[in-house]
């Protein structure tokens, strides 16, 4: 069922009964039940703000990434009341994760808008409301994942646009002491962890994955995209059935569509289903 919530739906996460969507220019956290699809309750912010990411700590707390505040935000999901306003981090937090107690931010710089500011590309580690550690040489990161199996997280970064020529790429993290592991030099986009099989996902047009099991892994392409006049920006995998979810966003200025892939043959789409601009999260309820 299509619902209307405004423009810039970022994020979306489930709680129990329901989900949180994260919606940027409305500057709001809005809580949506699942059953009905309608808006409970919303939590605004006031001033020069776009949340963007949200990622839950334990059974009643969450984060969010504040683009334009430069920090992020700490609240009871449960009571909807704000714990603490802004936790500085970097310049322009995008992706957030939490692994072994700590909440991982990424500090994008926004690609070449705040490259030059301080602690621009770099993971900050929060404990508690405090920064207790900084992960530099990440220009443009955007998106973390973690593997709490493992005791490892990956974090995704991009090329500066005025760089054409270099890439992004993936580090391996270690969860416990946040040393470096390894590090793969690609441009990754909506990477995804198949945690079962310990293989990492990400998008770079095709669909692309790496065998974590073997330390020294190369990329490898699961489903090529024929037609890149067409933009994939999201991927889930099916928990139930293992088969592949793209968001393909086309132009970016028109509807997009979901592409879903039977993960034993890939040749071409099982199914296709109309959505609306820019498509970029799938989560599974």
């Amino acid at each position: 069922e299509k619902n209307e919530l405004g423009d810039l739906a970022n994020d979306i996460i489930r709680l129990d009964s329901t989900f949180l969507v994260v919606m940027s220019s409305a500057k709001e956290i809005v809580e949506i039940s699942i059953d009905e699809c309608k808006l409970i309750r919303k939590l605004q912010l006031d001033g020069n703000r776009l949340p963007r990411e949200i990622a839950l700590f334990d059974n009643e707390t969450a984060y969010m990434t504040d683009l334009y505040a430069h920090s992020i935000l700490k609240f009871n999901y449960l009571s909807f009341e704000v714990l603490n306003e802004r936790i500085e981090t970097g310049p322009a937090p995008e992706g957030i994760a939490v692994g072994n107690g700590k909440v991982l931010v990424c500090n994008s710089g926004y690609g070449d808008y705040l490259a030059d500011r301080p602690k621009a590309g770099t993971v900050s580690v929060i404990d508690g409301d405090t920064e207790v550690r900084l992960l530099a040489d990440l220009t443009n990161i955007t998106e973390i994942v973690v593997n709490k199996e493992t005791n490892r997280f990956y974090a995704a970064y991009l090329n500066l646009p005025s760089l054409e020529d270099s890439l992004g790429g993936i580090v391996e993290y270690d969860l416990i002491g946040f040393e470096e592991i390894r590090r793969w030099r690609l441009n990754p986009l909506a990477i995804n962890l198949d945690t079962a099989s310990n293989h990492l996902y990400y998008i770079n047009n095709s669909l692309f994955r790496l065998d974590l099991n073997n330390f020294f892994a190369k990329p490898e392409m699961v489903i090529k995209n024929h037609d890149t006049t067409n933009h994939w920006y999201g991927f889930a995998i099916n928990p139930i059935d293992g088969n592949y979810w793209i968001c393909d966003a086309k132009n970016y200025a028109i509807n997009g569509e979901l592409l879903i892939y039977d993960r034993l043959n890939t040749a071409s789409p099982v199914a296709r289903k109309p959505l609306g601009v820019n498509p970029s999260k799938i989560i599974f309820y």
